[in-house]
């Protein structure tokens, strides 16, 4: 499962405490915007029907150092692959 953490909120000192550090599956609100920012430059440089590693790889001619800048390629297609919109509660 996938949060949503939110690094604007100042944690008070007993929460300081007991943070643990972030896991592997949470993701930030700058992830967030990183990923929407990355999918919003591959639709405006026309790059929505090349494979995810081309776009990671320096040695295609795809090759967009932006995103790799933003971002992992792991990091993008784990976001992109559990990302929903839905209200699970509404189903």
């Amino acid at each position: 499962m996938i949060r949503l953490i939110d690094l604007n909120v100042i944690p008070n000192e007993k929460q300081l405490n007991q943070r643990q550090p972030l896991i592997k599956n949470e993701i930030t609100i700058d992830e967030i915007y990183a990923f929407i920012g990355i999918l919003i430059l591959f639709g405006i440089t026309k790059k929505i029907h090349v494979r995810i590693d081309e776009l990671w790889s320096e040695k295609s001619i795809h090759f967009t150092p932006f995103a790799v800048a933003a971002m992992s390629r792991e990091r993008f297609q784990l976001i992109a692959l559990n990302i929903t919109f839905d209200d699970l509660g509404t189903s």
